[in-house]
């Protein structure tokens, strides 16, 4: 039977969900980031924890609200929403768009065609055969959706949502922080596997945020 040819627009498609996928999940690890160093700022001076319980307090679940709200949108597969989770579940089904050889057309570089670059690189994202291997999909989109759960329903039940349920959803930094580092591993492999470009994800904030800690934040007038 004669192997259908990708579907050129589809993967254009994925393509540009790629790059908004990449730029929202910079955004969130950036957001934790700052964060984290804000906890390790007001960790080191027992004064200043002491005092802003009300105002850390408020950061902190301005960060939870923030973080849980970004992890629920790239768990979206509703309408036309742009997210990780459908991303992977449209791979899922169309596996047969997204190939060896033409992902051996994204490298330029001789050097690294020599090397077999493209073939591996396609094989630790996608599977040994000569199109994506839809089992691999599907174990991503499980560990995702199992290591989110608890994020999702804080999300939609006293986030997104006032839900009747009187019991609160609790969640851990830690389930927090084990979901976001999955939505970063899962990204730089998805990325990688269509551009072909390795990225860390995480931003360098050139901008030295933690200075307006160093000064008086109230002006008092003279006389």
């Amino acid at each position: 039977m004669k192997t259908q040819p990708p579907n050129k627009h589809k993967l254009d498609e994925w393509i540009r969900w790629v790059d908004r996928i990449e730029t929202d999940l910079i955004h969130l690890l950036g957001s934790r980031q700052i964060y984290k160093r804000y906890i390790e700022i007001v960790q080191a001076n027992d004064k200043v924890r002491r005092q802003g319980t009300i105002f850390h307090d408020w950061v902190i679940h301005n960060y939870v609200t923030y973080v849980a709200m970004s992890i629920r949108r790239q768990l979206d597969e509703n309408g036309d929403v742009i997210s990780l989770a459908k991303l992977i579940r449209e791979i899922k089904v169309n596996p047969e768009n997204v190939t060896k050889e033409w992902h051996r057309t994204l490298y330029t570089n001789s050097l690294a065609i020599e090397h077999g670059i493209p073939d591996s690189t396609f094989e630790h994202c996608a599977g040994k055969g000569e199109s994506f291997d839809s089992r691999i999909a599907e174990a991503d989109l499980q560990d995702l959706l199992k290591l989110s759960q608890n994020i999702r329903k804080l999300a939609n039940r006293e986030v997104a949502h006032r839900s009747k349920n009187k019991s609160p959803t609790k969640v851990t930094f830690q389930e927090v922080d084990d979901c976001i580092n999955k939505l970063k591993e899962l990204a730089r492999k998805y990325i990688l596997l269509f551009t072909a470009a390795s990225n860390e994800m995480e931003p360098a904030i050139l901008d030295n945020w933690e200075s307006i800690f160093n000064r008086p934040w109230f002006q008092h007038n003279k006389q």
